[in-house]
Protein backbone atom coordinates (compact mmCIF):
# COMPACT_ATOMS: atom_id res chain seq x y z
CA UNK A 1 0.00 0.00 0.00
CA UNK A 2 1.07 3.60 -0.23
CA UNK A 3 -0.02 7.21 1.48
CA UNK A 4 -1.16 9.86 0.02
CA UNK A 5 1.36 13.12 -0.31
CA UNK A 6 4.50 11.11 -0.35
CA UNK A 7 4.95 10.07 -4.49
CA UNK A 8 4.34 6.93 -6.19
CA UNK A 9 8.05 5.59 -4.80
CA UNK A 10 6.56 5.24 -0.90
CA UNK A 11 5.38 1.21 0.34
CA UNK A 12 3.82 0.25 3.28
CA UNK A 13 4.44 -3.61 4.70
CA UNK A 14 2.40 -5.16 7.12
CA UNK A 15 5.18 -7.41 8.40
CA UNK A 16 8.63 -7.12 9.81
CA UNK A 17 11.77 -5.05 9.36
CA UNK A 18 13.25 -7.47 6.66
CA UNK A 19 10.27 -8.47 5.36
CA UNK A 20 9.94 -4.79 3.96
CA UNK A 21 13.59 -5.10 3.14
CA UNK A 22 12.64 -8.39 0.89
CA UNK A 23 9.88 -6.51 -0.67
CA UNK A 24 11.56 -3.78 -1.98
CA UNK A 25 14.81 -6.38 -3.16
CA UNK A 26 12.58 -8.50 -5.03
CA UNK A 27 9.19 -6.73 -6.05
CA UNK A 28 10.25 -2.98 -6.70
CA UNK A 29 13.69 -2.86 -7.48
CA UNK A 30 13.06 -5.69 -10.19
CA UNK A 31 9.54 -3.29 -10.95
CA UNK A 32 11.95 -0.13 -10.99
CA UNK A 33 15.03 -1.09 -12.36
CA UNK A 34 14.83 -4.78 -13.39
CA UNK A 35 17.64 -5.57 -10.66
CA UNK A 36 18.82 -5.24 -7.11
CA UNK A 37 19.51 -1.12 -6.13
CA UNK A 38 23.19 0.11 -5.33
CA UNK A 39 22.56 0.87 -1.69
CA UNK A 40 20.19 -0.39 1.30
CA UNK A 41 19.56 2.55 3.20
CA UNK A 42 17.39 1.11 6.72
CA UNK A 43 15.95 3.91 9.02
CA UNK A 44 16.21 6.28 10.37
CA UNK A 45 15.06 4.05 13.73
CA UNK A 46 13.68 6.13 16.52
CA UNK A 47 16.14 5.54 19.60
CA UNK A 48 19.79 4.32 18.62
CA UNK A 49 21.16 0.64 17.65
CA UNK A 50 24.40 0.39 20.11
CA UNK A 51 26.56 -2.50 21.29
CA UNK A 52 24.84 -5.70 21.70
CA UNK A 53 21.21 -4.30 20.95
CA UNK A 54 22.10 -4.36 17.53
CA UNK A 55 21.68 -8.14 17.39
CA UNK A 56 17.86 -7.46 18.19
CA UNK A 57 17.74 -4.42 15.76
CA UNK A 58 15.58 -4.91 12.72
CA UNK A 59 16.57 -1.91 11.43
CA UNK A 60 20.69 -3.48 12.00
CA UNK A 61 19.28 -6.62 10.62
CA UNK A 62 17.78 -5.10 7.31
CA UNK A 63 21.59 -3.92 6.85
CA UNK A 64 22.66 -7.65 7.45
CA UNK A 65 20.61 -9.29 5.10
CA UNK A 66 21.69 -6.61 2.18
CA UNK A 67 24.60 -7.46 2.62
CA UNK A 68 24.94 -10.95 2.72
CA UNK A 69 23.37 -10.41 -0.93
CA UNK A 70 26.17 -8.22 -1.68
CA UNK A 71 24.51 -5.04 -1.69
CA UNK A 72 25.99 -2.75 -0.03
CA UNK A 73 24.17 -0.88 3.31
CA UNK A 74 23.59 1.28 5.58
CA UNK A 75 21.27 1.26 8.97
CA UNK A 76 20.54 4.45 11.05
CA UNK A 77 19.27 5.19 14.17
CA UNK A 78 18.75 8.43 16.22
CA UNK A 79 17.79 9.91 19.53
CA UNK A 80 14.37 8.79 21.27
CA UNK A 81 13.24 12.44 20.64
CA UNK A 82 12.43 11.97 17.03
CA UNK A 83 9.54 9.79 16.61
CA UNK A 84 6.45 11.33 16.16
CA UNK A 85 3.73 8.47 15.68
CA UNK A 86 0.79 11.19 14.86
CA UNK A 87 1.59 13.74 12.02
CA UNK A 88 5.03 12.29 11.14
CA UNK A 89 6.54 15.65 11.13
CA UNK A 90 9.15 16.02 13.74
CA UNK A 91 11.57 18.80 12.81
CA UNK A 92 14.59 16.66 14.11
CA UNK A 93 13.96 13.88 12.03
CA UNK A 94 13.95 15.73 9.12
CA UNK A 95 16.94 17.22 9.69
CA UNK A 96 18.00 13.69 10.61
CA UNK A 97 17.41 12.50 7.35
CA UNK A 98 19.21 16.03 6.02
CA UNK A 99 22.33 14.45 7.15
CA UNK A 100 22.05 10.96 6.31
CA UNK A 101 20.79 12.02 2.38
CA UNK A 102 24.04 14.27 2.69
CA UNK A 103 26.03 11.34 3.72
CA UNK A 104 25.51 8.87 0.88
CA UNK A 105 25.69 11.87 -1.40
CA UNK A 106 29.32 12.35 -0.36
CA UNK A 107 29.93 8.38 0.11
CA UNK A 108 28.98 8.31 -3.75
CA UNK A 109 30.93 11.60 -5.04
CA UNK A 110 33.85 10.17 -3.04
CA UNK A 111 33.68 6.39 -4.78
CA UNK A 112 34.66 7.09 -7.48
CA UNK A 113 34.25 4.69 -11.01
CA UNK A 114 33.03 1.64 -8.11
CA UNK A 115 30.55 0.55 -6.43
CA UNK A 116 28.74 2.84 -3.44
CA UNK A 117 30.75 0.99 -0.83
CA UNK A 118 32.80 -2.65 -1.26
CA UNK A 119 30.55 -5.74 -1.87
CA UNK A 120 29.34 -7.10 1.41
CA UNK A 121 30.01 -3.51 3.29
CA UNK A 122 27.22 -2.89 6.20
CA UNK A 123 27.57 -0.10 8.26
CA UNK A 124 25.85 1.50 11.38
CA UNK A 125 25.39 5.17 11.86
CA UNK A 126 24.48 6.10 15.22
CA UNK A 127 23.56 10.18 15.72
CA UNK A 128 23.55 11.90 18.95
CA UNK A 129 20.20 13.98 20.38
CA UNK A 130 21.35 16.95 19.04
CA UNK A 131 23.11 15.92 15.21
CA UNK A 132 22.91 19.39 14.01
CA UNK A 133 26.66 20.20 14.00
CA UNK A 134 27.67 16.81 15.46
CA UNK A 135 31.10 15.80 13.59
CA UNK A 136 31.25 12.49 11.51
CA UNK A 137 33.38 9.97 14.32
CA UNK A 138 34.52 6.30 13.09
CA UNK A 139 33.83 4.14 15.61
CA UNK A 140 33.45 0.28 16.64
CA UNK A 141 30.60 -1.37 17.92
CA UNK A 142 32.49 -2.29 20.55
CA UNK A 143 31.31 -4.07 24.86
CA UNK A 144 29.94 -0.82 26.15
CA UNK A 145 26.08 -0.35 26.03
CA UNK A 146 23.63 2.17 26.53
CA UNK A 147 21.04 0.21 26.32
CA UNK A 148 19.73 -2.73 28.57
CA UNK A 149 17.09 -4.92 28.14
CA UNK A 150 15.36 -7.56 30.61
CA UNK A 151 11.81 -9.47 30.38
CA UNK A 152 9.32 -8.68 33.23
CA UNK A 153 6.28 -9.85 34.56
CA UNK A 154 4.34 -6.26 34.27
CA UNK A 155 5.24 -3.84 32.38
CA UNK A 156 2.55 -1.25 33.84
CA UNK A 157 5.63 -1.08 36.29
CA UNK A 158 8.30 -0.25 34.20
CA UNK A 159 9.03 3.42 33.80
CA UNK A 160 10.71 3.19 30.20
CA UNK A 161 7.21 0.81 29.37
CA UNK A 162 4.90 3.98 31.07
CA UNK A 163 7.05 6.35 28.87
CA UNK A 164 5.60 5.11 26.11
CA UNK A 165 1.88 4.77 27.57
CA UNK A 166 1.98 1.42 28.61
CA UNK A 167 1.28 2.40 32.19
CA UNK A 168 -1.85 0.29 32.20
CA UNK A 169 -0.87 -2.60 30.60
CA UNK A 170 -0.56 -4.74 32.65
CA UNK A 171 1.18 -8.08 31.11
CA UNK A 172 4.67 -9.34 30.14
CA UNK A 173 7.08 -8.01 28.17
CA UNK A 174 10.91 -6.64 27.14
CA UNK A 175 11.80 -3.56 28.85
CA UNK A 176 14.26 -1.36 28.06
CA UNK A 177 16.20 0.52 30.31
CA UNK A 178 19.11 3.07 30.39
CA UNK A 179 22.01 1.82 31.69
CA UNK A 180 24.52 5.21 33.89
CA UNK A 181 27.98 4.18 34.15
CA UNK A 182 30.53 5.57 32.04
CA UNK A 183 32.57 3.91 29.83
CA UNK A 184 35.71 2.54 30.60
CA UNK A 185 38.79 4.27 28.71
CA UNK A 186 39.08 1.18 26.52
CA UNK A 187 35.47 1.58 25.53
CA UNK A 188 35.46 5.10 24.62
CA UNK A 189 35.62 4.58 20.91
CA UNK A 190 32.55 2.02 21.00
CA UNK A 191 29.87 3.56 19.42
CA UNK A 192 27.49 3.82 22.63
CA UNK A 193 29.86 6.30 23.52
CA UNK A 194 30.65 7.81 20.83
CA UNK A 195 27.30 8.45 19.13
CA UNK A 196 26.29 10.48 22.78
CA UNK A 197 28.43 13.47 21.63
CA UNK A 198 29.06 12.85 17.77
CA UNK A 199 27.62 10.97 14.73
CA UNK A 200 29.10 7.34 15.17
CA UNK A 201 29.82 5.32 11.80
CA UNK A 202 31.13 1.70 12.61
CA UNK A 203 31.70 -0.96 9.99
CA UNK A 204 29.93 -4.32 10.02
CA UNK A 205 30.72 -7.44 9.46
CA UNK A 206 28.24 -9.98 7.80
CA UNK A 207 26.17 -12.07 9.96
CA UNK A 208 27.52 -14.15 12.58
CA UNK A 209 31.33 -15.67 11.31
CA UNK A 210 33.73 -16.03 14.01
CA UNK A 211 37.74 -15.28 13.29
CA UNK A 212 40.17 -17.31 11.79
CA UNK A 213 41.52 -17.34 15.56
CA UNK A 214 38.26 -18.92 16.49
CA UNK A 215 38.16 -21.29 13.79
CA UNK A 216 41.29 -22.75 14.76
CA UNK A 217 40.40 -23.05 18.49
CA UNK A 218 37.04 -25.31 17.15
CA UNK A 219 38.75 -27.34 14.97
CA UNK A 220 41.37 -28.27 17.48
CA UNK A 221 38.89 -28.78 20.24
CA UNK A 222 36.92 -31.35 17.75
CA UNK A 223 39.93 -32.90 17.65
CA UNK A 224 41.45 -33.55 21.05
CA UNK A 225 36.68 -34.61 21.58
CA UNK A 226 37.09 -36.98 18.59
CA UNK A 227 40.33 -38.59 20.18
CA UNK A 228 39.39 -39.04 23.62
CA UNK A 229 36.90 -41.52 25.38
CA UNK A 230 33.51 -41.21 24.49
CA UNK A 231 31.11 -41.47 27.38
CA UNK A 232 27.22 -42.19 26.76
CA UNK A 233 26.18 -39.05 28.16
CA UNK A 234 28.49 -37.00 26.10
CA UNK A 235 26.99 -34.68 23.49
CA UNK A 236 29.56 -35.22 20.89
CA UNK A 237 30.78 -38.35 20.01
CA UNK A 238 32.84 -39.69 17.24
CA UNK A 239 31.93 -43.11 15.47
Amino acid sequence: MTRDGLGPDFFYVNGTPVMALLYGLDIKAQERWGRPPDLVLSGPNEGRNTGYIVVSSGTVSNAQYAAMRGIPAIALSAGEDTRDNVALANPKSREVAGLAADFVDRLVRAKGEGPVMPMGTALNVNFPDDPGDAQWSVARIGTFNRYSLKFVTDLSQEPSARAYGLEDVKLPGVSVSIVSTAPAEDQNGDEAAVSERAISVSVMQIAYDGSDDQRDWLASTMAAMSSSPCEPAEAACAE
